[in-house]
């Protein structure tokens, strides 16, 4: 397992202050401590975090960030191997706190521990992880909380039990079971269920769930306790029809978790139970579906919790109502939904929590978010959430949504929200239609009330990428939250942004070159990059960093470029000999647009790609390069075209990695290195009248590796 540097240096660092309490033993060993968030096969993710004081007391609020952790926001994989030394505490003998930075003070919990193995890792359980001082070697591994032996809860307290209960009717390898009617009116029984590393079959198969409650919602939730159909520990089935009823508490209607596998298509899925969905995956599930007919009244129809999985849903309707918590998707996995109907009646349409993902192809979507639960003024109302709740049921990082043709309707509130979380969001050719009196995008903070981050730091980070994409509505950033909105492909944006005035932490807009921007209202941003022609004030005020901008940043010179550069995009216009691109910075060009200002002279240029060679001529502001593939330009040759060709030269020089500014080329001449695999990093370009002298120097313009 690779540790950060920081986090290396805070080990390093907190073990040398504490080096006198540490027992002999100790003293040639680095401690980490981390929440489990996945177990794929013996890979092992964590998430990791401080010890905290008085760990020895449970949470009281099943969902919420056990008290025995804090987490730091890092994460780490490792791999269990046969020789690992594995222990799990003694009930009642949690580690000793006063931790910082994601190491331990030395109280050794090693004489109440006990043998244990792999299997006793599980999702939600924390981790002792001890190594040897200054490697990646895992010297032990002890399970300080959450354990896979019976009665132990994940999370150190306030968790579930690991428990999947019991299952009325158990599927034998290979067996296939057509027609008939499956049910159970037990508590913690699931009416059908494949364990184990078997294969089964459902053909046409009726379904119930309708009595019998799950024991802890918690278990039914992340493990699949009482649900209608489990499928777990590598498990494959295969449901062909038929239907599923689940109306009991806690009973989920079809749930793949910990590495099983479901293939369903064909299905009606009806739920309405409290705390209960449609179709589920948890702690590594995977679950393909296929024209499925799903209602759900309390739960989201598609959901993953905690140790996420795979979705993969094509075709089909997934209706919610009847609860504000029910969106059509909530996601804590990786969900790819195609060519299907989502609608949330009463509730947002999708959610995403932490490092997650949402991705829609031609689906049609709505939501309709009446109200929230807990404190419902500090809530937004919204249709699509990326947040991060910090309860552990979900890794954190960078939640993403996409989503390309269809239709997205809110119904209520804001089109998009984002809040303690870093999100990507982006759209392609989708009909959005937003309701009244809400905005397009919001991107803030929250009062912390819900455990969403500590309010004045927990604001949102975002970056919307608009492709062939129609946007209208107004986006609002607050102080602690950023934005980057990038309008590309002939996308067109219509509204204000932050007409409240508003300074955003930052918020950049990138407008490229044949994409528009129309202001509804005075905006205020701190960065605007590309095509300002495509920049339509209407009569309102752009404030840039406060200042006012009138909306012409056109370059108007007698030869005008623009390169796409490395982790910035599209720069600015400029003309006449200035700098495109960067000197210092190690960032490479990807692309070009050049142009004449003056009538009758035209531009024809081509660009050395790399793992391309040189492509085809462009002309008179077309892209040169490439744009989204982090390419680089290695050479590039211009040359004039036109009815005024005859009458100047054009002469151009590039910034090349390790040799720097190279000599003048000119006139079609070949400008840059081959078979060096150098990047280019700055051009200047200048057009002179024919006869006018230019020094031109005597440095070589064209290096060719030997």
């Amino acid at each position: 397992m690779k540790k950060s540097k920081r986090l290396l240096t805070s080990l390093i660092v907190t073990a040398c202050l504490a080096l006198t309490a540490f027992p002999a033993s100790a003293a040639s060993e680095d401690v980490i401590y981390g929440k489990v968030t996945k177990v794929d096969g013996k890979e092992v993710t964590i998430a990791i975090g401080t010890l905290n004081q008085n760990t020895g007391t449970p949470g009281e609020t099943p969902g919420e960030m056990p008290e025995m952790l804090t987490l730091t926001g890092e994460s780490s994989t490792f791999t269990l191997t046969d020789d690992m030394a594995i222990t799990k505490a003694s009930p009642g003998q949690p580690p000793e706190a006063g931790t910082t930075g994601g190491s331990a003070t030395a109280t050794e919990t090693s004489a109440a521990s006990s043998e244990a193995t792999a299997a006793d890792i599980v999702v939600g359980a924390v981790l002792k992880i001890t190594y040897t001082t200054g490697t990646d070697t895992i010297a032990s591994i002890e399970i300080i909380s959450g354990s896979g032996s019976p009665g132990a809860a994940p999370g150190g307290g306030g968790g579930a039990t690991v428990s999947t209960g019991a299952g009325a009717y158990l599927l034998a390898d290979g067996e296939s079971l057509s027609g008939g009617t499956y049910s159970s009116t037990n508590d913690d029984e699931n009416a059908l269920r494949a364990e184990g590393a078997i294969t089964g079959h459902l053909n046409g198969v009726t379904v119930e769930k309708t009595a019998g409650t799950a024991s802890s919602s918690d278990a039914s939730s992340f493990y699949g306790l009482n649900a209608a159909i489990l499928a777990l520990d590598n498990a494959i089935l295969n449901i062909t029809g038929g239907s599923v009823t689940a109306t009991a508490e806690g009973a989920n209607g079809v749930f793949a978790y910990n590495g099983a596998t479901i293939n369903i298509k064909d299905t009606t899925i009806n739920v309405t139970g409290g705390n209960a969905g449609g179709i589920e995956v948890a702690g590594g599930g995977n679950l393909y579906a296929s024209n499925l007919t799903v209602n759900s009244t309390v739960k989201a129809a598609i959901r993953s919790d905690r140790g996420g999985g795979t979705m993969v849903v094509d075709g089909g309707t997934y209706t919610t109502s009847g609860s504000t918590g029910a969106p059509a998707v909530y996601s804590t996995a990786d969900i790819t939904i195609n060519d299907a109907t989502l609608n949330a009646e009463t509730s947002e349409a999708i959610v995403v929590e932490g490092l997650n993902s949402v991705t829609l192809n031609n689906c049609t979507v709505s939501g309709n978010m009446t109200g929230s639960t807990g404190n419902s003024d500090a809530d937004n109302i919204h249709n699509v959430m990326l947040y991060q709740s910090m309860s552990g049921d979900a890794e954190v990082g960078n939640s993403s949504f996409e989503m390309t043709d269809g239709s997205l309707t809110a119904n209520s509130g804001d089109m998009f929200y984002v809040t303690n979380t870093e999100s990507q969001i982006a759209l392609s050719n989708v009909d959005l239609t937003l309701a009244a009196d809400s905005n397009l995008l919001t991107v803030a903070g929250n009062d912390g009330s819900r455990g969403w981050g500590t309010a004045g730091s927990n604001g949102g980070k975002c970056s919307l990428t608009a492709s062939k994409q129609t946007l209208t509505g107004d986006i609002a950033v607050d102080a602690i939250s950023t934005l980057d909105l990038i309008l590309q492909d002939s996308s067109t944006f219509t509204g204000s942004i932050n007409s409240d005035k508003t300074t955003a932490a930052t918020l950049k807009v990138t407008l490229e070159k044949g994409s528009s921007w129309k202001l509804t209202g005075d905006s205020y941003i701190t960065e605007f990059d590309g095509d300002a022609s495509g920049l339509d004030t209407n009569g309102y005020t752009l404030y840039v960093n406060g200042v006012a901008y009138d909306g012409d940043l056109a370059a108007t010179g007698n030869i005008n470029y623009a390169t796409h550069v490395q982790n910035i995009g599209w720069q600015n216009a400029v003309s006449d000999g200035a700098l495109s691109g960067t000197v210092g910075q190690s960032l490479r060009l990807e692309g070009i647009t050049i142009e004449s200002g003056i009538d009758g002279l035209g531009i024809e240029y081509a660009t050395h790609v790399q793992n391309i060679g040189w492509q085809d001529y462009v002309a008179d502001g077309t892209v040169s390069g490439t744009e989204g593939q982090s390419l680089r330009l290695e050479a590039i040759k211009i040359q004039l075209t036109g009815t005024q060709a005859d009458k100047y030269d054009v002469y151009y020089r590039v910034q090349v990695e390790n040799l720097g500014w190279l000599g003048w080329a000119s006139n079609g001449a070949e400008s840059g290195t081959a078979g060096y695999g150098y990047r280019l990093e700055g051009i200047e370009i200048v057009l002179v009248e024919k006869g006018t002298a230019f020094d031109t120097g005597s440095a070589a313009f064209y290096e060719t590796a030997a």
